[in-house]
């Protein structure tokens, strides 16, 4: 016999209510929500130096359209300043997203030669754009109208059969890969002339202008990436601002005036001004122009084959008609 007591349930440890005075894993610490203030803030603070960013490009742009026609309003309170900004900063958001999408396609893993992956994506990145531009050079843009030069129609048929042709050996897999490789060249510069063969004869602003702005600022994008990320140097921010301006510069004088008035572009728009009795130079006559723009003293108007705009008073117009020479108006005196 053992001379210890008997450990009873009332002795024991479980019953001594250790377990309520144990520690816990520390739950409420790990649930606590995070502050939400910094998060805001830091949100806000993002937008408001983007609608700055947006606001100041559109300023410079709309400046820089209105500067083409010889005058510039500065009123900095309009919507058409944002419109301006936002339509620059979304022609440049595309091809940017275009880019970060294709550096990260399964065709860079692959064991194929190097000049083929290259040419490959790059066509692909092409025809992406064409995607992209078909809609815009039909919906977003229109034609100045000094494009009268036709394409020959030999020289089409010729286009589209060499391209159908390139097209077609690519598509087979048993094709050498050094054929495959001339081909992708072959065809991506094809398709590079087909763009720009209407901006360069016929001057025209829409689908191959288009096609140019998405491989310019694409390729821009693709340098910025991969090049001079991998060796950055002191100077990097200042080249940025330089083909930021270089961007800017050229989408105002070359796109933002081909995006049609409605959708917040610069385009102008065929009126017909009918003036007042009491004009001095042309009382009671009804002029055909193109309106530039309007404010609240007037009209900036330019004529056909002009280059500077003509301001006229509110006070010296009596009607005006929107719609061109070939669409009479209602107010127009009939021919007997």
């Amino acid at each position: 016999m053992s001379d210890q007591p008997a450990v009873t349930e009332e002795s024991s440890p479980a019953s001594t209510g250790t377990e309520e005075s144990s520690p816990k894993p520390i739950e409420a610490a790990e649930s606590k929500p995070k502050p939400i203030g910094p998060t805001i803030d830091a949100i806000s603070k993002a937008a408001a130096l983007c609608i700055a960013l947006i606001y100041v490009s559109g300023f410079l742009i709309a400046s820089l359209n209105d500067f083409r026609y010889g005058f510039s309003v500065m009123n900095p309170l309009r919507p058409r300043i944002l419109a301006a900004g936002g339509w620059f900063f979304l022609f440049l958001a595309v091809p940017v997203e275009l880019i970060r999408l294709l550096l990260r396609h399964p065709l860079w893993k692959r064991s194929d030669d190097g000049w083929y992956k290259i040419g490959a994506l790059i066509l692909q990145y092409y025809y992406s754009a064409i995607f992209i531009a078909s809609p815009a050079g039909m919906f977003v843009f229109v034609y100045d109208g000094h494009g009268s030069t036709p394409r020959p129609w030999l020289a089409y048929v010729i286009y589209v059969v060499l391209l159908a042709v390139g097209l077609f050996f690519l598509s087979f897999q048993r094709t050498p890969k050094a054929v495959r490789t001339v081909l992708v060249y072959a065809v991506f510069l094809l398709s590079l002339w087909g763009a720009l063969d209407p901006v360069i004869v016929r001057h025209e602003i829409g689908f191959g202008a288009v096609e140019l702005w998405l491989l310019g600022v694409g390729g821009w994008t693709l340098l910025e990436m991969k090049v001079r990320s991998s060796k950055p140097k002191r100077d990097d921010w200042t080249n940025s601002i330089y083909l930021f301006a270089l961007a800017l510069t050229i989408f105002a004088n070359a796109y933002y005036p081909h995006i049609k008035a409605s959708l917040g572009g610069g385009a102008t728009i065929p009126i017909q001004i009918t003036f007042t009795k009491d004009f001095p130079m042309m009382p009671n006559q009804t002029v055909v122009c193109m309106l530039i723009d309007e404010t609240d003293s007037g009209f900036y108007v330019i004529g056909k084959d002009e280059k500077h705009a003509t301001f006229i008073p509110r006070s010296a117009v009596t009607l005006i008609h929107f719609a061109d020479a070939s669409e009479s108006s209602i107010f127009t005196p009939k021919a007997k």
